[in-house]
C-alpha cells in the first residue's frame, strides 16, 4: 500500500524512495520512505488523518512527540512541516532503526529517538502530541498527557476503529480534554484534542 505516491495535501507527499516525483507546487514537502522496513501502525488511511491533524496544528515551529513512532513517518512530517523539535518513541528496536533510516533518507538527522512504552521515562513538556495507534493503547497514553502537554498543547490522535471511539471519548473527558475536530477516512477516525477550557472564555491577543 506505500508503493505508490501519496499526494496528501498541499504541503506533503509521500514518496517510495526509488521513485521520481515533481511536486505541482515547488514548496511541496516529499517525504521518503523505504516501504521494506517496519511500519507499525502505517496504516495509509491513519497516517492520513494523523498528518493533516499534524499540518493543521502547526501554525509556528512546535515541539512535537510522536508516541509509538513505528516507522518514524509522523516524526518526519512533524519535521518538514517546521516543527522546533520532535522527539519519536516506540517500544521495539524495529521502529527505532525504521524511524533512524527512513529519517536518514530525507537527510534528518536531529529527530530524537527514544525507546520507552508511550511516555514513560520522558522528560519535558511538548507543544503537540502526536500518536497514531490502536485505541486501547492510546487509553494507556491519555492519562500521561497531561503531564507531558505545555498550557496551550495539542494532541493528534489517529488508528481508532470508529467502533472504539466512545471509550476515547469518555476517557478525555474524564482527563479534563476535549476533543476540538474529528476526521474519519473509512472505518477510522483522527481527533485534534486540547485541555477543556472550561470557566472562562479564551481571549485572543
Amino acid at each position: 500500500k506505500y508503493y505508490h505516491v501519496i499526494n496528501l495535501s498541499r504541503h506533503l507527499a509521500i514518496v517510495p524512495e526509488w521513485e521520481d516525483y515533481q511536486p505541482v507546487f515547488k514548496d511541496q514537502e516529499i517525504i521518503r520512505l523505504d516501504p521494506g522496513l517496519a511500519f507499525g501502525t502505517g496504516n495509509h488511511q491513519t497516517t492520513q488523518l494523523a498528518m493533516l491533524g499534524i499540518e493543521r496544528a502547526m501554525v509556528k515551529p512546535l515541539t512535537v512527540a510522536d508516541v509509538g513512532t513505528g516507522s518514524g513517518i509522523l516524526a518526519i512530517a512533524a519535521h518538514k512541516l517546521g516543527a522546533k523539535s520532535v522527539l519519536a518513541t516506540d517500544i521495539s528496536d524495529e521502529s527505532m532503526t525504521a524511524a533512524e533510516e527512513n529519517a536518514a533518507l530525507n537527510g534528518i538527522y536531529d529527530i530524537a529517538l527514544q525507546k520507552t512504552s508511550l511516555l514513560a521515562d520522558v522528560d519535558g513538556k511538548f507543544d503537540l502530541i502526536v500518536a497514531n495507534i490502536l485505541a486501547e493503547i492510546l487509553l494507556d497514553l491519555i492519562p500521561q498527557l497531561d503531564s507531558h502537554l505545555n498550557e496551550d498543547g495539542q494532541v493528534i490522535f489517529s488508528g481508532i476503529d470508529y467502533l472504539q471511539l466512545p471509550k476515547i471519548e469518555q476517557a478525555l473527558a474524564e482527563n479534563s480534554f476535549q476533543i476540538d475536530l474529528k476526521m474519519r477516512a473509512g472505518r477510522w477516525i483522527g481527533l485534534a484534542i486540547s485541555r477543556k477550557h472550561e470557566g472562562h472564555h479564551h481571549h485572543h491577543h
